[in-house]
């Protein structure tokens, strides 16, 4: 059994070993936005795959949660702010970004490359308890938004409720609710619980954990649903897509062979991610 995980750890290993870091084609204002690499959640991920998620959830957030160019957004877990990076030519005044991390290198150093020249994008720390980034801080399930009532046209998140219990979830959903203004639109991208790559992901990546990230158990229909309900959002949808776990559709064959798979309709309802949208009435 041990030579069985030992093998299947050092195969993942390969998988996520980008072959290059290629940065040469960046002319000098793009690269001044790339955070550093201590500040990446993969320092090794390759410059392609930092641009991909970018363009993507300025895709997620344009066409699925309708977000117009004069409106507000706020995100939840912004790490150091790549899904902004894909907003600062699509918003105009009055539209703004405000993200929100417990991260407090991650927010200085958003707050350094983007809220300095862009100062309708602003990133808030946020001083809640994080067993890698603030240990120290307040209890999830009792933490208060700080914005005002009403604030926010669109709220995104991308993988932050998979990472919490389920007394913060209904906390974290009824401050979203309390923020959006009416007719405002919630759109959350988690892993699928229903996939099992990810329990396998879990157990063979350096630096995952039960604790950590064991909570994508709970990211199934029912679960969320009955949360986002509870917390008075209404006109939910869930839509699933994909096929692999990261750690293969980073890989050009992963992603071609993705693109095959997840055509095929008994795949479906393990397909690994997931968008959960809501409104505001």
């Amino acid at each position: 059994m041990n030579l069985v995980l030992a093998f299947v750890r050092k195969s993942v290993a390969r998988l996520r070993a980008p072959s290059s870091k290629p940065k040469g084609w960046l002319d000098p204002e793009e690269d001044s936005l790339v955070p550093p690499r201590d500040q990446w959640i993969g320092p090794d991920d390759s410059i392609s795959h930092y641009f991909r998620w970018i363009w993507e959830y300025l895709a997620y957030l344009t066409i699925v949660a309708e977000l117009q160019r004069e409106e507000a957004v706020l995100e939840l877990g912004c790490g150091h702010g790549r899904t902004s990076r894909g907003l600062l030519s699509y918003l105009r005044s009055p539209g703004s970004y405000v993200g929100i991390d417990v991260s407090r290198d991650r927010i200085a150093d958003a707050q350094n490359r983007i809220t300095r020249r862009w100062p309708n994008f602003g990133f808030v720390w946020a001083n809640v308890r994080n067993l890698q980034d603030n240990p120290g801080g307040a209890d999830a399930a009792e933490y208060v938004f700080p914005f005002n009532d009403a604030s926010f046209d669109v709220i995104y998140a991308a993988s932050l409720f998979s990472h919490l219990l389920p007394g913060e979830t209904a906390n974290y959903l009824k401050q979203c609710a309390r923020v959006l203004r009416p007719g405002g639109r919630v759109l959350f991208l988690e892993p699928n619980g229903w996939n099992p790559l990810f329990y396998l992901q879990i157990a063979v990546t350096p630096g995952m954990t039960w604790e950590g990230d064991g909570g994508v158990i709970r990211m199934r229909r029912g679960p969320v649903f009955r949360a986002m309900q509870e917390a008075g959002l209404t006109r939910l949808s869930l839509e699933r897509f994909g096929f692999f776990p990261p750690f293969l559709t980073n890989r050009d064959w992963g992603r071609r062979l993705e693109a095959i798979l997840e055509r095929v309709a008994v795949w479906r309802p393990l397909l690994p991610f997931q968008m959960f949208r809501g409104e505001r009435e």
